[in-house]
């Protein structure tokens, strides 16, 4: 079976390096089966390829705040070339603002409303990955399913705080109701019909 996980539900970016729109997605959560024509949509069809959605959540507006302000403290405690260096740089691929925009998208939109962040476990803090842990159970139980997949992603060079990764790693394999597996295993579930694949209902 062929898999797909890079579908993160709600992700926009439009910049010179990346454009993508996941912010229509019908499914955010569970495995589902893509429409070839429009990998957002789900087909009422099995199809060559299964979906499985990048997990994402919203972190509280004040972890968001205290994250970004600790991060910002540690930009300007760095060397004034580093520093220009930053500042003059291309946008990241997490965004497409730079200079006093960003400032407002990192530092003063967060204080106002909640912050989309994708399950990025290299760029969350331990609060954070805490938030993000309740927010997978939650949406699993509305799902009405027994278990389900959820993915995450990890890139070592990114890791922002090991201690808390490493706690978090230990939370999730001391859980009773949690398990980590590898992509491949995913894969093979699938293909069992140990994990349930969405299709959609055909319109009378």
């Amino acid at each position: 079976i062929e898999m797909d996980v890079s579908m993160a539900g709600g992700v926009y970016l439009n910049n010179d390096t990346l454009q993508i729109d996941y912010r229509s997605c019908e499914e955010t959560f569970l495995p589902y089966y893509p429409r070839i024509d429009d990998a957002r949509r789900i087909s009422n069809q099995q199809e060559p390829i299964v979906c499985v959605p990048l997990n994402h959540f919203y972190g509280s507006r004040r972890l968001v705040t205290k994250q970004n302000l600790a991060l910002a403290k540690a930009r300007f405690s760095r060397s004034q070339k580093a520093a220009v260096r930053i500042r003059s740089g291309p946008a990241r691929l997490d965004s497409g603002s730079a200079g006093l925009a960003r400032v407002y998208e990192k530092l003063i939109a967060p204080a106002i409303k909640r912050k989309h962040f994708v399950s990025d476990t290299g760029r969350l803090n331990y609060p954070l990955m805490r938030e993000m842990l309740v927010s997978i159970r939650q949406r699993a139980a509305e799902s009405g399913l027994s278990k389900v997949p959820v993915v995450l992603t990890n890139h070592p060079k990114d890791i922002r705080d090991w201690a808390g990764l490493e706690r978090f790693v230990s939370d999730v394999a001391e859980a009773e109701d949690l398990k980590f597996i590898t992509l491949s295993e995913l894969a093979e579930k699938l293909r069992s019909g140990d994990f349930q694949v969405k299709k959609s209902v055909p319109s009378a």
